[in-house]
């Protein structure tokens, strides 16, 4: 296998050191469409060091030249490359720089073109195969894309009226509740004392992820579960608070915590995955 890889590289030195050859005739003077902008990687110089960027949106690209990585000479670059049946990250030596389709130029390394070809770029001959070309391809690719990022918006303009509406209910249920207007006002500011009412803590804190109950002598006693913490109560009455800590979850003020148990409680990231197919 090592003899068959080393006389195909002495072949490809030969074929390719004038810009001839099957191998880079495979690319250079094709145009290929990126149907997936965010997945591949470009750079603005034939290095794993230069400056990487990502496109706006699905596009094609005109293949104009390849260079080897960091000043590679083109024998030592094929070379390299014909060892790629035994490990494929050796197509990675090589770029292609190439113009796209609204403007502008960049790198794209050779990995693209081997294993990853099929997932995120479209060939000349896989377009015309399906009755396209890569641009129309990356055309119909954006307004794909444009209609998923109009429903999108649509659902989470949905989701904020829902919040909105919920936070109206709960200050107005605030003001019916049959307590002084000191208490009001904290339980308005998410806030938590001793000798609060269930109400009043629900008002406050929203509801628990879960609520354990038991019955003794002295009356029904509840534990309520809430990612930050437990609350205690007796006969409907806070009688006891207890923090609970995660070092290794982000710091979150009062109000990201408050957004988070509401979303949660509605629903809300888990209706938009719904709607928009994401469920697992």
């Amino acid at each position: 296998m090592k003899k068959i890889a080393l006389l195909l590289a002495v072949m490809l030195v030969t074929l390719v050191s004038c810009h001839s050859g099957p191998l880079s005739d495979i690319r250079i003077g094709k145009t290929y469409g990126v149907f997936a902008a965010d997945e591949i990687l470009f750079q603005t110089a034939p290095s794993p060091d230069a400056k990487t960027f990502y496109l706006d949106k699905a596009q094609s690209f005109y293949v104009e030249d390849y260079a080897c990585r960091d000043g590679m000479s083109t024998p030592g670059c094929f070379f390299e490359m014909s060892m790629a049946m035994e490990d494929p990250k050796m197509f990675e030596v090589i770029y292609f720089k190439v113009n796209f389709e609204f403007g502008g130029e960049g790198y794209i390394n050779g990995k693209y073109f081997y294993p990853e070809l099929a997932d995120y770029i479209i060939s000349e001959e896989t377009a015309e195969h399906m009755g396209t070309t890569p641009s129309g391809y990356a055309k119909k690719a954006r307004d794909i894309h444009a209609k998923i990022e109009k429903k999108v918006k649509k659902l989470y303009e949905l989701a904020d009226e829902t919040l909105r509406q919920f936070e109206e209910l709960r200050l107005n249920t605030i003001v019916e509740h049959p307590s002084p207007e000191d208490e009001k006002e904290l339980v308005r500011n998410h806030e938590v004392w001793i000798g609060m009412d269930y109400a009043q803590l629900t008002l406050s804190q929203y509801e628990p992820e879960k609520i354990e109950r038991s019955e003794t002598a002295e009356g029904k006693l509840e534990t309520w579960h809430y990612a930050e913490g437990l609350f205690y109560l007796k006969n409907g009455i806070l009688v006891r608070t207890e923090t609970v800590t995660d070092p290794k979850a982000p710091k979150q003020t009062k109000k990201e915590i408050m957004d988070g148990r509401i979303r949660k409680q509605l629903k809300i990231e888990e209706t938009i995955r719904s709607a928009l197919g994401l469920d697992e």
